[in-house]
């Protein structure tokens, strides 16, 4: 099983020295929760599930060109990244 979760409220981002304020409420996951339904699709046979709220734009991701993928990325990544 891959778990591509996004956002979980861990200390993952402090540790790693990310700053988070910038990202909104909604996007974040609660990690009890996160680990419940994973260990339910586990049980089921569900080789890959992504449990973020942006779902809906991981389809757009597919459908982007590379070349705009990459320049989002590495905006994000500096703005997001450890400081």
């Amino acid at each position: 099983m891959a778990l591509c979760p996004g956002f979980v409220r861990t200390e993952f981002h402090e540790r790693a020295g990310m700053g988070t304020d910038n990202i909104p409420g909604w996007m974040w996951l609660d990690a009890d929760k996160l680990v419940s339904a994973a260990l339910v699709d586990l049980k089921r046979g569900r080789p890959c599930r992504s449990r973020t709220p942006l779902q809906g734009p991981h389809g757009v991701v597919k459908l982007a060109p590379r070349g705009l993928l990459g320049g989002v990325s590495s905006k994000a990544g500096r703005k997001y990244g450890p400081e």
